[in-house]
């Protein structure tokens, strides 16, 4: 199995989840007669989650990555 390259995974899947958290915000917004507030009001929590949810895949990615080295 090839080795990938922590930082590769975890860029990866930091844009994955800016891609998922907008597509989240857009169909909130659209469901809403708010106009941009849920948009705004998803993509702020998505914000101050980032570190916390970078700091866990983060964690799992180093010890995949450990686990990996026989």
């Amino acid at each position: 199995m090839k080795k990938w390259n922590p930082l590769l995974i975890l860029f990866l899947l930091f844009i994955f989840y800016w891609v998922i958290l907008f597509i989240v915000a857009i169909t909130v917004d659209s469901q809403h007669a708010g106009g941009e507030q849920y948009f705004l009001t998803i993509f702020s929590k998505g914000i101050d989650l980032s570190p916390i949810i970078g700091t866990i895949l983060l964690g799992v990615i180093c010890l995949i990555y450990k686990r990996m080295d026989y």
